[in-house]
């Protein structure tokens, strides 16, 4: 049989600065990736979108129950617009994005593509093996009884048919208009509640089952029956026994793009039997049960077990071609081996870069007082206050006593500026000078903030990546404590989804104490609150939606370069944006921010 064509690949592409974030994500990704898992993988930032793509082409072949059309809704848009896959334009109605939600469910259930820890806990859950057709460990074969891969193909078969009673419902005419709740995490917002055409959803899962049953099965060789299931849940605990185990899933056959004859022929055959499951379904004839006899008749022609097949017994004596089939280039096997230490690096990485804000703000903490340091290392301390005086006066002295008018002229052209001068040498006609706020510092080295200025500062964003600049007003009220007044923009970018969304604008009041000063470098601590305005349009939040706004940076750097500018570093600082608070539960961006601004004070 020719291949049908899956049409133009719907891939998501990463920027570099979508790579350079989720760089400790592509290491471990291999171990504890979909696509290292499950079959056919769903897609991600470091995963292929093949059931995606099967189901599109799925959906584009057949029609909706009784020949309906999806209706169009500006919320399946935006909702279609923060999945972790693009979706085509004619996709962008909830009945097709509810089936790729659907179709993805068994991979994610719901949970953020880069949460390693929650999908590690998915796709190893034994009593889900199931839905990805795959062997149980209580599913094992014996020397004259090829049980467990019999077994496996009855639950998958049973795991199908559940999904499609449950997308047709109780009754004999289809609902279309059904829908349900689920919690889903969407790009820029995080996890939501999103409602979901119940059709869609359950036919999705449904489909993901039995395209699964293509790529975790070696089969008879017109593809319609299979021999043996192949075992992730043991292969990668490391406790397989091939001869009771079966073999191991191997991730080759993942790959919808690997481009060999037979990945090309399962792909062909699972996206046509992906298609008849949904004319199955499509027609009003016979009712409900008219609906599940050929959903039956569907399964019976790809999804039974060849009992009296060839090599079922010993599917080794057949050579077949799904045990052979390898990656070209750098693979990534379904078996643990030396990747266990890699899993621990990767999840622990990922944890301190993604989910632990107080261990990544102390890193960068960590990295500003080394900043500090070294900059506050480079001079010598300043004179005390004591020493200060004494020698403006023994300056102005011998200034006077030179009788040299260019000095003096210069002397008070710094005093002007602000500084003292606390040395002179008229032979050279040189003057030694120091800045007025440090003939202002207290013996203890706190410093007292000089007057009103401005700031203008750039900004990135980790976790919920990001990227904007601000400008703000700076007010010394007291001798150790700064009032600002700030506006900034946030543009938001997902590495999830590879795109690029409009953001928020963010007004804010800002609090700044000053610990200490180390010759030219202050120890400063900030924090923020003010309000946050969205500037487009996003699932369940409208464009000019209004919020709370926080943020916190235990440690700040500011290093004077001259007595009216100052070079601030914000290296730790944590993010808060709260544009919806309700429907649901709030759209809450956090984000590690590392800001670079300018402080002058004229």
């Amino acid at each position: 049989m020719a291949r049908a064509s899956c049409g133009p690949m719907h891939r998501t592409e990463l920027s570099e600065f979508g790579l350079l974030a989720t760089m400790v994500a592509v290491l471990c990704a291999p171990l504890v990736a979909p696509n290292a898992a499950l079959a056919y993988a769903s897609g991600s930032s470091v995963t292929k979108d093949c059931h995606e793509q099967i189901t599109l082409f799925a959906l584009d072949s057949s029609e909706w129950p009784r020949g309906e059309a999806a209706p169009e809704s500006e919320d399946a848009e935006r909702l279609a617009g923060q999945l972790a896959v693009p979706i085509p334009a004619e996709h962008e109605n909830l009945w097709s994005v509810s089936t790729v939600i659907g179709v993805r469910w068994p991979d994610f259930e719901g949970a953020e593509p880069s949460d390693f820890v929650a999908l590690n806990r998915v796709h190893t859950d034994v009593a889900d093996q199931r839905e990805h057709c795959l062997r149980e460990p209580s599913m094992d074969d014996s020397p004259d009884d090829p049980a467990g891969s019999r077994e496996a193909v009855a639950a998958c078969r049973a795991y199908v048919r559940e999904q499609v009673e449950l997308a047709i419902g109780a009754e004999d005419r289809l609902d279309v208009e059904a829908t349900e709740t689920v919690e889903l995490w969407l790009a820029f917002v995080g996890d939501d509640e999103v409602e979901v055409q119940r059709f869609g959803f359950h036919m999705g899962q449904a489909l993901h089952a039995l395209q699964d049953s293509f790529s975790h099965t070696v089969r008879s060789e017109d593809g319609r029956r299979i021999r043996h299931v192949l075992n992730y849940a043991e292969s990668v605990g490391g406790k397989l026994d091939v001869d009771v185990d079966g073999h191991e899933h191997r991730s080759a056959l993942d790959n919808c793009e690997l481009g060999t004859p037979l990945i090309d022929t399962r792909v062909s055959q699972a996206t046509q039997a992906s298609t008849e499951l949904l004319q199955a379904v499509a027609s009003d004839d016979g009712g409900r049960l008219g609906r599940l006899e050929r959903v039956d008749a569907v399964l019976d022609g790809w999804l039974t077990f060849a009992d009296d097949g060839e090599c079922v017994l010993d599917i080794d004596e057949c050579s077949p071609p799904e045990l052979a089939q390898s990656e070209s280039g750098c693979t990534a096997g379904g078996r643990a081996g030396g990747g266990a230490a890699a899993l621990m690096l990767g999840v622990l990485g990922w944890l301190a870069f993604r989910r632990n804000s107080l261990g990544l703000a102390g890193f960068l903490v960590f990295a500003s007082v080394l900043v500090a340091s070294a900059a506050s290392a480079q001079d010598a301390a300043p004179p005390a206050p004591s020493e200060i005086s004494e020698e403006e006066r023994e300056a102005d002295a011998t200034i006077e006593a030179s009788g040299n008018s260019d000095l003096s002229e210069e002397a008070q052209e710094q005093e002007q500026e602000g500084a003292v001068v606390v040395g002179a040498d008229p032979s050279e006609e040189e003057l030694s000078v120091v800045e007025e706020r440090q003939v202002e510092a207290e013996s203890g080295g706190m410093a007292i903030n000089d007057g009103v200025g401005f700031q203008l500062s750039v900004f990135g964003s980790l976790d919920e990546a990001g990227f904007g600049g601000s400008v703000g007003v700076r007010f010394p009220i007291g001798e150790h404590f700064i009032l600002g007044v700030d506006g900034e923009y946030d543009a938001w970018f997902s590495t999830e989804a590879g795109r690029l969304e409009t953001g928020a604008f963010n007004g804010y009041l800002t609090g700044i104490v000053v610990w200490a000063i180390f010759n030219r470098v202050e120890i400063r601590s900030n924090i923020h609150a003010g309000v946050t305005v969205l500037l487009s349009d996003l699932y369940n939040a409208d464009q000019g939606s209004i919020g709370p706004f926080f943020g916190v940076t235990p440690i700040s750097v500011a290093i004077r370069v001259t007595r009216a500018v100052r070079v601030v570093l914000d290296p730790g600082g944590v993010f808060v944006e709260m544009p919806r608070i309700d429907p649901g539960p709030p759209l809450l961006r956090r984000s590690h921010r590392l800001m670079v601004g300018v402080h002058i004070t004229p």
